[in-house]
């Protein structure tokens, strides 16, 4: 139903942009990051792990393994993502802020779309092959 796929949505945009943001945070073209193999090693890993977590948690009943979901969950920011030796850019603070916000915004209306249009189109193919 439409609650499932935006449910699914939401853990999808947790998993794939909020989770990962909490520890690089999305970044204007001229800013100053760490190396690029780095951080995309660091950001796999955390949606990696995150999936896992949440697939443990929605289909586990077992405390042990729900525990370990949770360190899942914060395995990656507990390693820390890779910095910049130093911050900074070319962009104004005010410019970063307001990229920062919009992206959160855009990708959880990306994501809450994508998972109810899903189930609307699960539901027409699962039709058409009845």
């Amino acid at each position: 139903n439409l609650k499932n796929g935006l449910i699914s949505g939401f853990v999808v945009y947790l998993c794939v942009f909020a989770l990962p943001s909490l520890g690089l945070s999305p970044e204007l073209p001229g800013t100053l990051a760490a190396q690029l193999q780095d951080r995309q090693i660091w950001w796999i890993s955390t949606v990696v792990l995150s999936s896992f977590a949440f697939v443990i948690l929605f289909f586990n009943k077992n405390k042990m393994y729900q525990g370990l979901a949770i360190i899942l969950l914060f395995l990656p920011h507990i390693i820390g993502a890779p910095l910049p030796e130093v911050h900074g850019g070319t962009a104004p603070q005010e410019m970063f802020e307001e990229y920062i916000l919009s992206t959160y915004i855009t990708n959880a209306v990306f994501w809450l779309f994508l998972g109810a249009i899903s189930i609307s189109l699960f539901k027409r193919f699962q039709e058409k092959q009845v």
